[in-house]
C-alpha cells in the first residue's frame, strides 16, 4: 500500500515530462493557485543543459514575483531579477532538476523531485529527448 507522504507528493508536487517536441512542467491544482499560473510548456529545442542539484535553494535567482514562498520550505512561482526570468517549484531539502534554456518563456526551471534517483531519471529523459549529448551533474 502506498504511504500517505508518497501519495501526497504525487498529488501535490510538480512533474516534468516530455510531450512531443515540448518539455512540460505539470503543476497540481494547489501549485497553480500558489504559483499564480498554469502549466509551463517550452520547446525541447530551447533546452541547453539539464542537471541535478542536491542544494536547490542555492540555485534560486532573483525574487519571487508572483508566487508563494517560505525560505527553506517552499518556493513556488516566477523568479525575476536583472537578466533573470526563472520558474521554481522547490520543496524542503529535496533534490531538484535544473533545466537551462534559451529562447523560451523562462531562462531556467528549478523543480524539486521526490528523490535523487527520480531526478537523475528525469534528467536522462529530457537530455535524450532534447538531443543533448549528456546530462551534466
Amino acid at each position: 500500500m502506498e504511504s500517505l507522504s508518497a501519495r501526497l507528493e504525487s498529488d501535490i508536487m510538480a512533474t516534468l515530462a516530455v510531450d512531443g517536441n515540448d518539455l512540460v512542467v505539470r503543476l497540481s491544482a494547489l501549485e497553480k493557485i500558489g504559483a499564480l499560473r498554469g502549466n509551463i510548456r517550452v520547446p525541447l529545442a530551447s533546452v541547453r543543459a539539464v542537471r541535478v542539484s542536491d542544494t536547490p535553494w542555492s540555485e534560486l535567482r532573483g525574487i519571487r514575483a508572483p508566487g508563494t514562498g517560505l525560505p527553506r520550505v517552499i518556493s513556488l512561482g516566477t523568479r525575476r531579477g536583472p537578466g533573470v526570468h526563472d520558474f521554481a517549484a522547490v520543496y524542503g531539502q529535496r533534490p531538484a532538476l535544473i533545466v537551462e534554456m534559451t529562447g523560451a518563456s523562462f531562462d531556467r526551471l528549478v523543480v524539486s523531485c521526490a528523490d535523487a534517483a527520480e531526478a537523475a531519471a528525469r534528467a536522462a529523459d529530457i537530455t535524450r529527448a532534447s538531443g543533448l549529448a549528456h546530462a551534466p551533474r
